[in-house]
């Protein structure tokens, strides 16, 4: 009986766990690859799905052997936090989304990730990174000189996009390592002043993006950088896949 007791008030934390820096980690939900079906890491039902009702039109569709993963971050901090998940034995995907929710004091995040795996339970790391970006490469276009360059090379090209209005577009090869790693490409303008990041592409059997568009004219373009951050990582296990 005092064996059950304490498993029962343990039970609840097994997948929860505190981090460097206050930062809290919680995996939440498993979900089938429409975010139709919903449960609990351990495989309890969940009636209300953590996925927002706007997103569910952004998931994959439904697919075997594809899940959703979600995790709740709470940080001491407004910036988001860089969240990326393995089901280990596979690659690490960084977060497709990190939504806000809570107050401004005590921020918590959700993100989600798809995963791919054919057995009833896995193991799963999250990494979790809320430190400061620090700079690793710089590209500066140099009208018809060409591109001036320092650090770590990443850029092919940077160009306006031919398809869309007032976008700018980069192809990179990025040398990070996503096992360690959380990364960003930020195209700054001459003052300084971030361009908004609007999407991006990553070629087939890959996780980290060769294209990404940011809202802005090239004409205003400074110079585009390459951060990186580390993560900090978890381990859950017993994670039901297959119910």
């Amino acid at each position: 009986m005092i064996a059950l007791i304490g498993y029962l008030l343990l039970a609840p934390q097994a997948f929860s766990a505190s981090l460097p820096g206050g930062t809290r980690l919680k995996l939440v939900a498993v979900s089938d690859s429409a975010g139709k079906r919903t449960w609990s890491p351990s495989g309890a039902s969940l009636a209300q799905p953590p996925m927002p009702a706007r997103l569910v039109k952004l998931t994959p569709g439904a697919a075997p052997h594809v899940r959703l993963l979600f995790a709740e971050v709470g940080t001491r901090k407004s910036v988001p936090p860089g969240v990326a998940f393995q089901v280990v034995g596979g690659p690490v995907r960084p977060a497709a989304l990190v939504h806000k929710e809570g107050s401004s004091r005590a921020p918590k995040w959700l993100a989600y990730a798809i995963a791919n795996h054919r057995g009833a339970s896995a193991a799963v790391r999250i990494g979790v990174a809320t430190g400061s970006w620090k700079t690793v490469g710089t590209v500066t276009p140099q009208g018809t000189a060409g591109l001036k360059r320092s650090g770590i090379g990443f850029l092919r090209m940077a160009r306006p996009d031919a398809q869309r209005k007032n976008a700018v577009v980069v192809d990179v090869v990025l040398p990070v390592d996503p096992d360690s790693q959380d990364f960003r490409v930020q195209v700054l303008d001459r003052r300084g002043k971030a361009l908004p990041f609007l999407s991006s592409e990553t070629d087939q059997g890959s996780v980290l993006p060769t294209r990404i568009w940011f809202t802005g004219r090239y004409e205003v373009v400074g110079h585009v950088e390459l951060q990186t951050r580390p993560y900090v990582w978890k381990t859950f296990k017993g994670v039901v896949f297959d119910k």
